[in-house]
């Protein structure tokens, strides 16, 4: 078989491949996942990313953060809005991010969590949930 005649069916397989794949996710056969930058507020220096996946009819979320206090417990919320201007009263909590991480799965679709209408943001504290410590537009 020539090179070119190789490479036509190596697309071909590659396509048929991504169609299923397609298929799959519709069906929720596969999971649709996204990742998020999360940008430091405030001088927190706060940076890292939000995993966003889709479990059957909800989404679990996973945070990552450098640079956060040694024992702090810091609130991270599913908000209405952009970044950093949202809407102070959270849609859906996360967890607190202890060691830089956090998990939890919120009662959003995954169409609803991705319209473009959510941040995810952290807070220095439950005393302090007005002190944003970093955020992440939702696509």
């Amino acid at each position: 078989m020539k090179l070119v005649d190789l490479a036509r069916a190596a697309a071909g397989s590659a396509l048929i491949a991504s169609a299923v794949l397609s298929v799959g996710a519709a069906q929720g056969g596969a999971s649709t996942t996204v990742t998020i930058p999360m940008k430091s507020l405030n001088g927190s220096g706060q940076d890292g990313t939000a995993t966003l996946t889709q479990v059957g009819d909800k989404v679990s979320v996973s945070v990552t953060l450098t640079n956060e206090p040694s024992g702090a417990s810091e609130p991270a919320h599913v908000h209405l809005g952009h970044c950093p201007r949202i809407n102070a009263v959270p849609a859906y909590n996360v967890g607190p991010v202890v060691g830089g991480k956090a998990t939890s799965v919120v009662d959003l679709t995954w169409a609803e969590i991705t319209s473009g209408k959510y941040v995810l943001m952290t807070h220095e504290s439950t005393a302090m949930l007005g002190m944003y410590m970093s955020c992440g537009d939702i696509p």
